[in-house]
């Protein structure tokens, strides 16, 4: 059982004994003796008390003008002033301390003490502030967890607002984008209109025209150009996701060959790809139920971030194979690389590397082939320049790759 630790306070060493003693017979007080004021102020800063009884006439300090200091030691203290019933100026100092000094006095006991009442009003108010203490603290904990919760639905609020501001927002950038892929697609249309009309003059009329090359090439560039603003509205198209394309068996090949496609216009307009040694390793025959659309821009993108990363150029290797379940593309480059502790990061939207690997593409070419194509993407392996030179990856080279596996049929159970 817990016991009550009280201080008793009193340079009458007989007082103060009884006191003790009447106290500790009721098992529920573990009384302690300081026998002036000096001796109690020491004890007060070494261990905590529950209760002081203090005599009010002390030699060197006097009992009030020990609450005095014990209030800078402890806060709040419970106090009883010990006083003779017949000593007139001890009992109206008391008196005095309770009802006008402002110190935290509880009551005074009188000498000689009445024991058994005393004891029941020291046990009541130990009780009391034990209650007290509880219910602040319990107060404080429910004020806290009040404030919590406020905080979590102040929070909500903030967060359905924004939402409703970005879903706002989106509807109207949704707007926009539909609008630039109606006008994409009337240049598109004008473009291979006039173009086509040109193609029909050359084969009339080529022989007699000066400068034919340069018009082959540019009815050439024109055919590249037309093509690329078909694939800008393709990609519109997958990014507000109005189309949903049926998933139809279709060459890996020609797949590949189209995102590679792309990027033909790319150096049209300026971007240094003419470095890059393509290579392909395909397995002949090989194909896959897909959204050709989806799957072609896809690749476009991962080709693009490749190539992107072989500024001075380099080599761009594309194989596939296959196994009983599962077509097989790896993509290798000889690039910048990619520090491995970003390796995960790379396919998340936004997430970039000096625009390597990286961006909202990376994320496309995620979402396509792995959301609605229940394929997989993944970095095999990647060496940066400053890896290479550590020595800790012998017979590496600089570069990354990258394995892709898409099903070979309509489900993963093979029917």
């Amino acid at each position: 059982m817990n016991q009550y630790k009280i201080l008793i306070v009193d340079d009458n060493k007989a007082v103060a004994n009884s006191l003790s003693d009447s106290l500790e017979i009721l098992g529920i007080y573990a009384p302690n003796i300081a026998n002036n004021g000096i001796i109690a102020l020491k004890k007060s800063k070494k261990e905590k008390f529950d209760a002081y009884l203090v005599d009010q006439r002390m030699p060197e300090m006097t009992g009030v003008e020990f609450i005095w200091k014990l209030l800078a030691i402890v806060e709040d203290p419970l106090v009883y002033v010990i006083t003779a019933e017949d000593d007139g100026v001890a009992l109206k100092a008391a008196e005095k301390s309770i009802d006008e000094g402002g110190l935290p006095i509880k009551r005074y006991v009188p000498k000689p003490w009445p024991k058994s009442l005393f004891s029941v009003d020291l046990r009541e108010d130990l009780r009391e502030r034990d209650l007290r203490g509880k219910l602040e603290t319990s107060l404080k904990k429910y004020s806290s967890e009040q404030r919590t919760i406020q905080h979590q639905l102040a929070a909500a609020q903030d967060g359905l607002l924004e939402s409703e501001k970005q879903n706002s927002a989106m509807a109207g950038a949704m707007t926009a984008v539909s609008g630039i892929k109606h006008e994409i697609n009337n240049i598109s249309a004008g473009i291979t209109g006039k173009n086509q009309s040109l193609g029909y003059f050359l084969e009339d009329y080529g022989e007699e025209i000066k400068h034919l090359d340069e018009l082959n090439e540019i009815h050439s560039r024109f055919t590249i150009l037309g093509s690329r603003l078909q694939g800008c509205s393709d990609f519109i198209d997958i990014i507000v996701r109005k189309v949903k394309e049926p998933k139809i068996k279709k060459s890996l090949e020609q797949i590949l060959n189209s995102g590679l496609a792309y990027l033909s216009v790319e150096e049209l307009l300026g971007k240094q790809f003419m470095g890059t040694n393509i290579i392909k390793n395909y397995e002949s025959g090989l194909s896959i139920p897909c959204s050709e659309k989806y799957l072609k821009v896809a690749f476009y993108q991962i080709f693009k971030n490749s190539i992107e990363s072989m500024s001075d150029g380099g080599k761009l290797i594309i194989s596939t194979y296959s196994n009983n379940s599962k077509a097989i593309i790896d993509i290798e480059d000889t690039g910048k690389g990619i520090s491995k502790e970003i390796w995960s990061k790379i396919f998340i939207p936004f997430f970039t590397q000096e625009k390597i690997y990286g961006g909202k593409g990376g994320s496309i070419a995620h979402k396509i082939i792995k959301g609605d194509h229940e394929g997989d993407i993944k970095i095999i392996e990647s060496y940066t320049d400053e890896m290479i030179a550590s020595n800790k990856y012998p017979d590496k080279t600089q570069g990354t790759k990258i394995k892709i596996t898409l099903p070979l049929n309509y489900d993963k159970n093979g029917k």
